[in-house]
């Protein structure tokens, strides 16, 4: 899974504390910015800049492609943006969706930017996670954890909130 990565990988063993697991779970953590920088509209990016942000998302639509092939496969990209962590789930074994919601993933953590600074102005959050809807082919906002350790499950309020302006 991770060979052509254009960063460094680390494998880290997991332990779900069962003889025999149900789903294939694959974990990567990437930088914020590999996330949402477009550098075809940022003037002050660099050919080398583009060059890894561009390998990044083709290793990511791989690595979702490949997933695919896993026994339920669940993949987690995790990143940090102001100190929350940030939470994005492809489940499922369809090949051409997996692809899309790698493809499309700039779009939710352009939303979960909005609802961090929205928060930040409120409170903060720590966590925020968005999972990719089958049903609708779209990204969508799943719960978030305030700084006290409540949970926001209320994902029609994340929505209007990743939503605004």
């Amino acid at each position: 899974m991770a060979s052509g990565a254009p960063v460094q990988v680390r494998r880290v063993p997991l332990s779900l504390n069962a003889l025999e697991s149900t789903q294939d779970f694959i974990q990567v953590g990437l930088i914020f910015m590999s996330l949402v920088w477009n550098p075809f509209v940022t003037s002050i990016a660099n050919e080398a800049g583009k060059d890894t942000y561009k390998k990044i998302r083709e290793w990511l639509e791989l690595l979702a492609r490949k997933a695919s092939d896993l026994r339920n496969p669940v993949l987690q990209i995790e990143s940090y943006h102001k100190g929350c962590q940030l939470l994005f789930f492809i489940r499922g074994g369809d090949r051409n969706l997996n692809e899309t919601a790698a493809k499309d993933i700039s779009e939710a953590a352009n939303q979960a930017e909005r609802i961090v600074n929205h928060f930040l102005e409120n409170g903060g959050i720590r966590v925020l996670a968005f999972e990719y809807d089958r049903k609708s082919k779209a990204w969508r906002p799943s719960y978030a954890k305030n700084t006290e350790g409540a949970l926001l499950t209320d994902d029609r309020k994340l929505i209007v909130v990743g939503n605004l302006p």
